[in-house]
């Protein structure tokens, strides 16, 4: 049986707060800095949850169904430019891989 989109959201919200229920600064670590971790959990946890990235405010989210999770819930209509899925975005470009070198490996710390 498929989980209605209602069902659906409510089991993506108390996953998300089996993390937050630990205090401020697991939002903290998630929403700056780690983002593309917890979306990938997201990912993980959500069988065809995809990745996605809001360019402009530079952050990872997960789309389940039809909406859009990070650490602090749905944030599908609070992004700054449209979602877009992390799979095929600017593939191949120098941003990306920036991206990829500061955020996701945070090799740029290590340098």
């Amino acid at each position: 049986m498929v989980p209605t989109n209602t069902a659906l959201a409510g089991d993506v919200h108390r996953f998300i707060e089996r993390f937050t229920e630990h205090g401020p600064q697991v939002e903290r670590c998630f929403c700056h800095g780690c983002c593309y971790w917890f979306a990938w959990v997201l990912t993980e946890r959500f069988p065809g949850a995809e990745v996605v990235y809001d360019a402009l405010s530079n952050h990872f989210a997960a789309q389940i169904g039809e909406r859009v999770y990070d650490i602090t819930g749905d944030v599908t209509d609070r992004a700054l430019s449209p979602w877009q899925l992390w799979a095929g975005y600017e593939e191949g470009s120098s941003h990306r891989a920036g991206i990829i070198r500061d955020c996701i490996l945070f090799a740029a710390e290590e340098e």
